[in-house]
C-alpha cells in the first residue's frame, strides 16, 4: 500500500491506519480523507471556494459522490498505484480520481483531522495559479478518457458556426 500525505504535517499521521482500513477489509481501491471542510474555521475563504468548485468538478467528470477532491491525505492498493499513469506535472489528486473512476476502482472516503498550517504554502504560490493548473490536468485527463464526448462537442460547435456563417451569405 501507498499512503499520501502533505509533509506541512496539517494531516494527522497516526490517522494512517484510519486510512488503510477501508483497503484491509477490502472495501477500497483508494481512500481518500476528507478535511469536513464546510466545518474548518481556519482554511482561507479563497481556498475553501476553490476547493469547493473543484471538487464539484471532479464529480462530475468521475460520476463519484467526492466530498474532498483536493485532500492530498489518501491511501492506494499496489494494484490501484500500478494502474494510474500520471502526466501532470504537478497536480494528482484530480487526475488519480479521474483515472480511477475509468479504471472502474473503487472508492472510500473517511473524515480526517486537518490543523492548522504555520506559514504560507510554497507549492500554491497563487490560487490562480493552482486553479489553472489544476483545470489543465482535468481537462486532459477528461479529454484522454473520453474523446469521442470530448470531440462530438467540438465538432457541434464548429457545425453550428460554419451554419451560422453560411446561413448568413445564403441569405444575402
Amino acid at each position: 500500500m501507498i499512503v499520501n500525505t502533505d509533509a506541512d504535517f496539517q494531516y494527522n499521521g497516526t490517522e494512517i491506519p484510519k486510512l488503510l482500513q477501508p483497503i484491509f477489509d477490502g472495501k477500497a481501491d483508494i481512500v481518500i480523507g476528507d478535511r469536513q471542510i464546510d466545518t474548518l474555521d481556519h482554511m482561507p475563504r479563497g481556498k475553501v471556494w476553490g476547493n469547493k468548485l473543484a471538487t464539484r468538478v471532479t464529480r462530475r467528470v468521475t460520476g463519484w459522490p467526492v466530498r474532498d477532491a483536493q485532500a492530498g491525505f489518501r491511501a492506494f492498493t499496489r494494484d490501484a498505484a500500478c494502474r494510474m499513469n500520471l502526466t501532470g506535472d504537478y497536480i494528482y489528486v484530480q487526475e488519480t480520481l479521474i483515472q480511477a473512476a475509468n479504471k472502474n476502482l473503487t472508492l472510500v472516503q473517511v473524515p480526517v483531522e486537518f490543523r492548522r498550517r504555520d506559514g504560507y504554502s510554497r507549492l500554491i504560490a497563487s490560487l490562480f495559479g493552482y486553479a489553472t493548473s489544476a483545470g489543465k490536468t482535468s481537462a486532459r485527463s477528461f479529454r484522454d478518457y473520453h474523446p469521442i464526448q470530448v470531440f462530438t462537442g467540438i465538432g457541434i460547435i464548429l457545425i453550428l458556426a460554419g451554419l451560422a456563417v453560411g446561413f448568413r451569405v445564403l441569405t444575402h
